[in-house]
C-alpha cells in the first residue's frame, strides 16, 4: 500500500490528522467562547428586565409621594386664608366680649 506523500516527505494522511486536530480546537474554542457570550448576554438582559421593573414600580409610586410646586402653593395658601379668617372670627368674638364686659 503507497502512501502519498508531500514534497518532504510528509504522509498526507499526518497533515490531515493534524489539521482535523487543529481545525476541532478551534471550532472547540469558538463552541465555548459563544457560549460565554450567549451566558453573560442572557445575564445582562435578566438584569436589564430587573432594572425596568423596579423602574416601572418607581413611576407607579412616584405620584404617592410627589407634590408639584404650584399644588403645594396652592394648599399653603388655602390653608394660610383659613387661618387668617379664623383669626378675624376670634378678633370679633373678643370685641364682642369686651363690649359686654364694659
Amino acid at each position: 500500500m503507497t502512501e502519498y506523500q508531500i514534497a518532504d516527505g510528509i504522509p498526507i494522511t499526518w497533515l490531515l490528522s493534524v489539521s482535523g486536530i487543529v481545525l476541532g480546537g478551534v471550532f472547540g474554542l469558538l463552541k465555548w467562547f459563544a457560549g460565554r457570550m450567549i451566558d453573560e448576554i442572557e445575564t445582562r438582559l435578566k438584569r436589564i428586565d430587573d432594572l425596568e421593573g423596579r423602574f416601572e414600580r418607581l413611576m407607579a409610586e412616584l405620584p404617592l409621594h410627589y407634590q408639584r410646586r404650584e399644588d403645594a402653593i396652592r394648599e399653603y395658601t388655602t390653608i394660610n386664608a383659613k387661618i387668617d379668617r379664623l383669626t378675624e372670627v376670634l378678633i370679633d368674638i373678643r370685641g364682642v366680649m369686651n363690649a359686654k364686659q364694659n
